[in-house]
């Protein structure tokens, strides 16, 4: 339950999915699923949008494990006195904070982080190793991220991600990223590595398919 005065913030989770096949009825339905709650913004702000952005790095070792690096930073917060970061349980270990100021407080609890006295000064950053990584029925792989949102009790704050998932090219192919290039979705892929761009309100999931060389 949430706390008078307090935030939330799922920005980070990356959720336990079955593993399926990546058909085309399948993308049809995870476009679906993300389209439900998704709100492009692309109307001037008054301020600034919650910032996230999120580095994700898969190594060979990840094809077996599923655990992939993150590195991930905050900025432009709301002036809140009580906020939390939250990743799901069994799907994150070693965080680590490599970067926090303008912040009254910041503690690693569990799978959650526990801030205090943040602004719009503020910036907040973390590595941690994320198991988002999955092996398909068919043989390929599915880096899943998300939902990102930024709520405040039953409302949400705009939001803008920009998330880089670096694999090793060499291993490696990128079959398709759901979403792809869209209102308020704006996907580049350079050999190594995908890139996406996303201004909305709401929430958002990011599905990147590979299949092994």
């Amino acid at each position: 339950m949430l706390r008078p005065g307090a935030a939330v913030i799922l920005a980070a989770c990356l959720a336990a999915v079955s593993s399926i096949a990546a058909a085309d009825d399948e993308l049809e339905r995870l476009s679906d699923i993300a389209d439900a709650d998704f709100l492009p913004i692309d109307r001037p702000l008054d301020r600034p949008p919650f910032y996230h952005i999120k580095a994700l790095t898969v190594t060979n070792d990840s094809l077996a494990s599923g655990w992939v690096r993150n590195h991930q930073c905050h900025r432009h917060f709301s002036v809140v006195p009580l906020l939390e970061i939250a990743f799901p349980s069994g799907k994150v270990r070693n965080i680590a904070i490599t970067d926090s100021s303008n912040v009254g407080d910041v503690e690693v609890r569990g799978h959650t982080i526990q801030l205090k006295d943040v602004n719009e000064q503020s910036v907040l950053c973390i590595d941690s190793e994320n198991r988002v990584l999955q092996r398909e029925i068919d043989g390929s792989y599915r880096i899943t991220a998300g939902p990102f949102f930024y709520r405040f009790l039953d409302g949400y704050f705009p939001m803008e991600v920009h998330l880089n998932v670096q694999y090793p090219p060499s291993l490696l192919e990128v079959l398709r990223v759901v979403p792809g290039n869209r209102r308020g979705v704006e996907v580049t892929r350079n050999d190594g590595e995908v890139r996406l761009w996303s201004r909305f309100e709401g929430t958002l999931w990011v599905h990147v398919f590979f299949e092994r060389k």
